[in-house]
């Protein structure tokens, strides 16, 4: 086994820690939810609806995060985020020129088709809420849908492939926008999380307003 110092450099001197506010390169999402006395007093287990509305909330706010790089409470964008988020990290595999065209199906094969096979094998689409409903609505002359629906998941399957809905993407008409992703999302970025972390604030607000208050927060 080979000689490593402490302090990183060729002596032997220890290097002592040092505690600072931040850690580099996380970055954490707080909210606080305050609620009274009275109404916690009153309830089964306020704390725990807080915690089970939470983890949705939270969730979508880590989803607008890794779309667009930005916070969703004040739009202000993730320093040790990649700059626009996974939106700004794509490139174009499929363009449509008309917007009154929609999205057609050639486009989503032309799209699936610009990806390196190794990462389509387990690739998978990703679109708006309004993607989903668009594609939805498309049939042939016949009046059959062109998608089937996944009926586990209620997804819609476009050549086998999963769409998953993701409400920080932009609209199905929106221009000069990436609307419809295509790839193996498991490898599109490296971020590290802790999980959802709730502190409940149980004396910091009651001598003010009689409240406690749920700090919610994630890091990143």
């Amino acid at each position: 086994m080979s000689y490593i110092s402490e302090s990183g450099d060729s002596t032997s001197t220890a290097a002592d820690p040092t505690l600072v506010s931040y850690i580099p390169a996380t970055d954490a999402l707080v909210t606080t939810v305050k609620y009274s006395m009275q109404m916690l007093e009153d309830a089964n287990s306020f704390e725990a609806f807080i915690r089970d509305v939470a983890g949705m909330r939270v969730a979508r706010s880590i989803e607008y995060a890794l779309t667009k790089g930005k916070d969703n409470g004040t739009n202000t964008a993730l320093p040790n985020s990649p700059v626009g988020g996974l939106l700004g990290s794509v490139t174009t595999g499929a363009t449509q020129t008309a917007l009154a065209d929609g999205i057609g199906y050639d486009k989503l094969t032309a799209l699936a088709a610009s990806v390196d096979h190794a990462y389509y094998v387990n690739g998978s689409f990703m679109g708006s809420p309004s993607v989903f409903q668009h594609l939805l609505g498309q049939k042939d002359s016949t009046g059959r849908p062109f998608y089937n629906v996944d009926p586990a998941t209620g997804l819609l399957l476009i050549n086998g492939k999963v769409l998953h809905i993701n409400a920080a993407m932009p609209a199905f008409n929106a221009a000069s926008s990436p609307v419809v992703l295509f790839g193996d999302f498991s490898r599109a970025y490296a971020y590290v999380g802790t999980g959802i972390s709730i502190r409940v604030l149980r004396e910091r607000y009651v001598a003010d307003s009689f409240e406690g208050a749920a700090v919610i927060y994630h890091r990143l």
